[in-house]
């Protein structure tokens, strides 16, 4: 990964390197490239982006990957155990073992591919082995990582389900379970699925995903951050790393969407790829997670999905179709507040830990900080600032978002009322932490702070 780690790295060779916060080093300069950026005229950004990437991916190949055997199949009383666990929204990939998390993310593929259309492909085993170099893409991030990948994912699949995919509980009960294309099962169906997909309505318009669209949309939902630095776009921009001069506007969302692309293709899933929709879909609903674009992309949904207007045209209801996509990714990639409360607090903690390692290397570097080292948890100064943040990130990001998102998926009235109750939580927090001195002691409660914290 010379290429990639350079392209992420600082030009500032008088600071501490990135390798010395993190875990980059920065290579002597490939062709093409000094310390300071890309030396040869761009002509066209997201082309050199483009042919960069290639050279990125081959040094993604070797060693540890190769070297690291795909996990074998899990026994049947692991299987059962994750599959109880992914069906719930209590799911939380943070504490499993890695395995686990990789094993998560082979039973929700597992379960979309039983869709007929999908199910004569073949690719499982290809999808398992693009999972497993996946899991070495994504960085030993706090936040960013495989975990928060594959949580994306399960949320994803739990908005979508049972209208779009089908319900997981389906590969726990063998009884109603899918089957070869064919086969009677004992229902007394044969070659077909006791599951059909239904499409959303908006006004008097019905969206189906095709599904090949549905593969690629959770195949995007999986990799919409891999290759994560965990840094933000504006502090790489501020170290003038190479990759924000090549990529006007979300930079890292572009890195994301463009090795996601070429891991597919590496691992024999490029027939997804070659379906124009699919591969746009997947570009188009990763660049919709940059939170830098969040208002843009609310008024976007506050005003297509208030309309009546039916869309006549094929490419128009495939927009519309993109548009509900990126709603749907979106929400999942910011639900970690409608989550059961003590999910929530968990995976604030190490986000706040990721942006605390952020701020330490932008001192080091001696960047603006655009980041600040929050105090230790157990101080009446951090709770107090966590609160603040997640009812303020409810108030103006999450919550309108999922209130959005209600006119076509009415089953998001249950995630609200979630996100409401969880904030109340917080805001009683601020309310009591407020009344203490910073330096004060913490109240004895039984806050649900994870016991790694």
């Amino acid at each position: 990964m010379d290429v990639y780690k350079w392209a992420l790295a600082s030009a500032h060779r008088s600071s501490p390197s990135v390798a010395q916060m993190s875990a980059y080093n920065v290579p002597s300069s490939p062709h093409g490239w000094s310390i300071g950026g890309w030396q040869q005229p761009i002509a066209n950004g997201e082309y050199e982006f483009r042919t960069l990437l290639p050279a990125v991916f081959a040094r993604t190949e070797h060693p540890i990957i190769e070297n690291t055997p795909i996990p074998p199949e899990p026994d049947a009383e692991t299987r059962e155990r994750l599959i109880d666990l992914i069906c719930n929204w209590s799911f939380t990939s943070l504490t499993l073992p890695t395995v686990e998390v990789y094993y998560c993310a082979c039973l929700i593929f597992e379960s979309v591919l039983s869709i007929p259309e999908l199910a004569g492909l073949g690719i499982m085993s290809d999808i398992r082995h693009f999972l497993h170099t996946l899991r070495f893409l994504y960085p030993g991030n706090p936040y960013h990582n495989f975990a928060h990948g594959v949580d994306v994912l399960q949320a994803v699949y739990t908005f979508l389900q049972p209208e779009s995919v089908p319900p997981l509980r389906l590969l726990r009960d063998s009884e109603e379970a899918p089957w070869p294309v064919g086969q009677s099962n004992s229902l007394g169906h044969t070659g077909a699925m006791p599951w059909r997909p239904g499409p959303f309505q908006l006004g008097d318009a019905y969206y189906g995903l095709r599904p090949i669209e549905i593969l690629a949309f959770l195949l995007a939902a999986v990799g919409h951050d891999v290759g994560h630095p965990g840094v933000s776009a504006q502090c790489l921009g501020n170290a003038h790393a190479p990759i924000t001069a090549m990529v006007r506007g979300s930079p890292l969302e572009a890195l994301h969407s463009t090795l996601l692309a070429q891991t597919l293709r590496a691992h024999g899933l490029g027939l997804v790829l070659s379906d124009p929709d699919a591969e746009e879909l997947i570009r188009s609903v990763i660049m919709s997670t940059d939170m830098q674009v969040h208002a843009h992309y609310m008024g976007r949904f506050t005003a297509e999905f208030s309309s009546i207007h039916v869309p006549k045209s094929t490419r128009e209801q495939y927009q519309r179709r993109v548009l509900i996509c990126q709603a749907v990714l979106h929400a999942a990639d910011i639900s970690n507040p409608v989550r059961p409360f003590s999910i929530g607090v968990e995976w604030s903690v190490v986000l706040i830990r990721e942006w605390t390692k952020q701020a330490l290397l932008e001192a080091a570097m001696k960047l603006p900080l655009t980041q600040a080292v929050w105090p230790t948890l157990r101080t009446v100064d951090y709770q107090l600032k966590q609160a603040k943040v997640q009812v303020q990130f409810i108030d103006h990001a999450t919550m309108p978002l999922f209130q959005v998102l209600q006119r076509i998926l009415p089953k998001m009235t249950y995630f609200i009322r979630i996100g409401l109750q969880n904030r109340h939580i917080w805001q009683d927090r601020v309310n009591r932490l407020s009344t203490l001195s910073l330096s004060s002691p913490l109240p004895d409660d039984d806050f649900p702070y994870p016991n790694s914290a």
